[in-house]
């Protein structure tokens, strides 16, 4: 019995629909925050943020102590507010890595910095002072 494959059709069809707008915006983050930074063992400094760039979920900008230690952050942040950032000093050697949320106008963040050997987890509450 021979078998017999018959080509219905000699053009490849699709359809194509307009992308529609997601319902849920970023949130605008830019700004100035402020409030303070809680380690575990309960050391506290002023922190102040500066968010002076975002671009859909993505954000950077400077960070300052009230001790005088500064840095450069970039951080994302999703549709409902869950926040990842990144902070690197530029006084002092440091890397922070941070997640939280964002929410009625500030942050509130989980954090583990490391200054060389020394390591130092802690607690950032900051809220919105000031808008660009």
């Amino acid at each position: 019995m021979a078998s017999h494959i018959e080509t219905l059709e000699s053009r490849n069809l699709c359809s194509v629909a307009p992308l529609a707008a997601h319902p849920l915006p970023f949130p605008n983050v830019v700004g100035t925050y402020q409030g303070p930074a809680v380690t575990t063992t309960g050391a506290s400094v002023i922190e102040t943020l500066v968010i002076s760039k975002q671009k859909n979920g993505v954000f950077s900008g400077a960070t300052s102590q009230a001790n005088g230690v500064s840095g450069k952050f970039t951080g994302t942040i999703t549709r409902t507010g869950k926040v990842h950032e990144v902070d690197r000093g530029t006084t002092v050697r440091y890397v922070s890595l941070g997640s939280g949320t964002f929410a009625n106008n500030g942050f509130v963040i989980k954090y583990h910095a490391t200054f060389g050997k020394q390591h130092l987890t802690g607690t950032l509450t900051l809220s919105l002072v000031g808008t660009m």
